[in-house]
């Protein structure tokens, strides 16, 4: 069975004196449908039991909304909030927000 997923590096960015560096992963799905957050959550969870100590990571997806950050460089686990609090009262229909990343990035920042 063929990969469902297009994962594309980004980059990388690094300090002048090399002691930060930080890689951009981008990943959607190849048959450009959206992301579940069931998906994100599982290979979110694949990429933080392989990183290094040295490493931090920054998870976000790109909803209706814009760019939404589901887990930050402090944190230690994946946060995905509840769409209905948070959209309540700031829409009126929140069902097209729901269960709808199109794409999502993690963000590895590496320290030497």
């Amino acid at each position: 069975m063929a990969n469902p997923y297009i994962i594309r590096n980004q980059g990388q960015r690094e300090t002048r004196n090399g002691q930060y560096r930080q890689t951009t992963i981008n990943i959607h799905r190849a048959d450009e449908n959206d992301i579940s957050f069931d998906e994100l959550f599982n290979f979110t969870q694949k990429a933080i039991g392989k990183k290094k100590e040295q490493q931090r990571l920054m998870i976000r997806g790109l909803t209706p909304m814009g760019w939404m950050t589901y887990k930050g460089y402090n944190d230690d686990i994946i946060n995905i909030m509840n769409e209905e609090e948070y959209l309540n009262g700031r829409v009126s229909s929140d069902t097209k927000f729901s269960d709808s990343i199109s794409q999502f990035q993690i963000i590895i920042s590496q320290f030497n």
